[in-house]
């Protein structure tokens, strides 16, 4: 904005003892404005006419001497346009200085918030802080990852360790389990040959106790004894077998009918030799062998019955053990698929359980990342509204600054000599604005960069604020 009226005081200075600097005493002892310079032309202008009138009125000079007035009139205006212009020139290197030694203010940034190098340096400045913050999240982030690593893999080793150990568990139980097995069949197996043993033992004194009673008839004995164990064969077989050894029996039984009459035969052949008492006797004898065999077949009945009911009893009381033996180890292996069981849903519960706690974690991260987001999203807003208030009054400044230019400009209409002064103060005015916004913006660039360092930002991300040249900006 360029007002109407140039205001040019300085406070303090130091005094200059060299000739081009003339007019810088009378520019710190009083505030000169346009106003006051236009009525010292004016009264220059008025003191020269009169002059040339009062020299031209009495003398009637000739047209050379009005030659030499007007080229003095020139001279002077120009000396006066060279006063004025070495003494805004000095005005504006004093400022330039001054404002050079000022501290920044705040004030100096708002009001040239408009200027494109401070955008760019407070774009720069905030693309820092992001960069920055984004460090610390990607740091945190690792930290995170890092942490979570160690915990699975931790609860990985636990659970590895736990199956290892289910999985020895079992293994020995199955090892124990088919030791037992093992010794409750060699149990049995023993059991049964003890009892076969204790059978084979019984048949054996059977079999001896029939020998005593019937010594007479070792060959009957004998033949007997084959039809007994044919007959304890043929039970355990089939009924074929028991058929054959019947035909056996039968056949057998023919050949000692054969036998007996033989020596009947003889026997009465040698008894016929004997007298009658002989033959008494030996009819005493048959009748006595015929009340022996039927007693012996029914002892050897009794005796078969007998061996059968225990053998059916020993059966059944080994088919009893047997079931009792199965249903216990049933129980057993119920026992253990029910541990198993549990074992697994125990397991099942502290999965559930970890993805649970892992999926709150999630959940913990994800709020705090959208909470990021938002607090962000309104920096950001907040920012922007900055933005456009600076820009709204940018933009009132402009109008209220094109409604002084309109204003300046109609007045400046009036005289073409004090439009061309006017443009040379506004040339004046616009270099110095110029290199006062400059200044001004290598401030808050060196600012910028010292608050930058102070909140710890890399220096990587400074680098480009280093690099940046206000001379070169677009100010």
């Amino acid at each position: 904005m360029i007002p109407r009226e140039i205001v040019q005081k300085i406070d303090s200075m130091k005094r200059g003892t060299t000739n081009r600097l003339a007019g810088r005493d009378i520019a710190v002892m009083c505030t000169v404005t346009q106003r006051n310079y236009d009525e010292i032309r004016s009264r220059a202008q008025l003191s020269s006419n009169q002059t040339d009138s009062k020299m031209e009125s009495p003398l009637h000079l000739l047209s050379g001497s009005h030659d030499k007035i007007e080229e003095r009139k020139r001279k002077m205006r120009e000396d006066g346009d060279g006063i004025r212009v070495r003494r805004e020139q000095a005005t504006l290197e004093m400022d330039i200085e001054r404002l050079r030694e000022a501290p920044l203010i705040d004030e100096d940034v708002n009001m040239h918030q408009h200027v494109a190098s401070i955008r760019r340096i407070q774009s720069l400045a905030v693309q820092a802080r992001g960069y920055a913050d984004c460090d610390k999240l990607r740091k945190q982030h690792k930290d995170n990852e890092a942490r979570e690593a160690r915990y699975n893999k931790v609860h990985d080793d636990i659970m590895e360790q736990e199956s290892h150990k289910e999985l020895e568990r079992r293994n020995k139980a199955r090892e124990e389990k088919q030791i037992k097995a093992l010794e409750a069949r060699n149990a049995l197996e023993d059991q049964i040959n003890e009892r076969q043993k204790k059978k084979i033992w019984e048949e054996e004194a059977k079999a001896l106790e029939g020998s005593r009673i019937l010594q007479m008839y070792k060959t009957y004995e004998a033949e007997e004894k084959v039809k007994a164990k044919k007959q304890r064969e043929s039970v355990k077989e089939n009924l074929a077998q028991v058929c054959q050894t019947n035909d056996r029996l039968r056949s057998l039984k023919a050949a000692e009918i054969e036998r007996r009459k033989y020596e009947e035969s003889m026997a009465r052949a040698f008894l016929h030799r004997k007298a009658a008492e002989e033959e008494a006797r030996q009819n005493e004898k048959i009748e006595l062998q015929k009340v022996k065999d039927e007693k012996f077949a029914k002892l050897c009945a009794k005796q078969q019955k007998s061996s059968d009911t225990r053998s059916f009893e020993d059966e059944k009381r080994a088919k009893r053990a047997y079931e009792a033996m199965e249903m216990r180890l049933r129980h057993k292996e119920e026992l253990q698929k029910q541990e198993k069981r549990e074992s697994l849903q125990r397991l099942s519960d502290d999965r559930t359980e970890q993805i649970q706690f892992r999926q709150a974690l999630r959940d913990r991260e994800k709020d705090a990342e959208n909470m990021l987001n938002k607090l962000s999203l309104d920096m950001e807003k907040k920012a922007l509204q900055k933005q456009v208030k600076e820009i709204k009054s940018q933009q009132q400044r402009q109008v209220s600054y094109r409604e002084q230019l309109q204003e300046q400009i109609h007045n400046d209409t009036l005289s073409q000599h004090q439009k061309k002064q006017m443009e040379d103060v506004n040339a004046t005015y616009g270099q110095k604005k110029h290199v006062k916004e400059c200044i001004i913006a290598e401030k808050v660039r060196q600012d910028t960069i010292e608050k930058l360092r102070k909140e710890n930002v890399p220096e990587t991300y400074l680098s480009e604020l280093k690099r940046m040249k206000i001379s070169q900006a677009i100010a």
